[in-house]
């Protein structure tokens, strides 16, 4: 039940905010690493907990996931590392699809265009 350690990440980022943004997610750190695998986990609990209906649950994590997403984008532009960057891009369109689903179960167009657009937007960038 690997929904209980992710719940757990998600809490202990909530209680030491600080060292997760200032030590492990320092937008300067050289090896964005944490990062990545964070906004993966986070991701993947704000999906477990909409596709359960627990859309309060989701509404929770989303802003943290969101903020960790934010970082780990700082922590790669700029990197010079393709496969980094490809990773990060990916995660974002990923995130965007789980806002365009939660946007429309919450009943929230503005959500899910954006996310929608979001998300359009990376599509247009690899088909071209």
């Amino acid at each position: 039940d690997y929904e209980r350690y992710y719940r757990d990440l998600f809490n202990d980022i909530q209680t030491h905010r600080d060292i997760w943004f200032t030590k492990l997610f320092n937008a300067d750190n050289p090896n964005p690493t944490r990062a990545e695998f964070t906004v993966g986990i986070l991701g993947t609990l704000c999906t477990i907990l909409r596709q359960r209906g627990d859309l309060k649950g989701c509404m929770e994590v989303m802003p943290t996931y969101m903020e960790v997403l934010k970082r780990y984008q700082q922590m790669t532009e700029g990197c010079g590392s393709e496969p980094q960057i490809n990773c990060c891009e990916v995660l974002t369109f990923k995130a965007n699809i789980i806002r365009i689903n939660l946007g429309v179960q919450l009943g929230d167009m503005k959500m899910a265009v954006q996310a929608l657009r979001s998300a359009f937007a990376h599509e247009k960038k690899e088909k071209a």
